[in-house]
């Protein structure tokens, strides 16, 4: 009696994708980085640049935060 032995049993297992903490971690460093980036055109250009959440109310980024930054007098 034969016994077969599956080859795929032995082989490691590969992913090209990373754990998904590391993948959220990759995420935040390149956005980060193109922030950063955004950042630094808006000030070759004399502009301005601000990242902020979806889920921050529109009055507390008018009234608040660009206010504060002097962008809105």
């Amino acid at each position: 009696m034969a016994t077969c032995v599956s080859s795929i049993a032995k082989r490691p297992r590969i992913s090209i994708f990373p754990p998904r903490g590391d993948l959220l971690s990759l995420y935040h460093e390149y956005r980060l980085a193109h922030e950063a980036q955004l950042t630094a055109l808006c000030q070759q250009r004399s502009g301005k640049f601000l990242s902020i959440s979806s889920a921050e109310p529109l009055e507390r980024v008018v009234f608040d935060i660009m206010r504060r930054r002097g962008w809105i007098v």
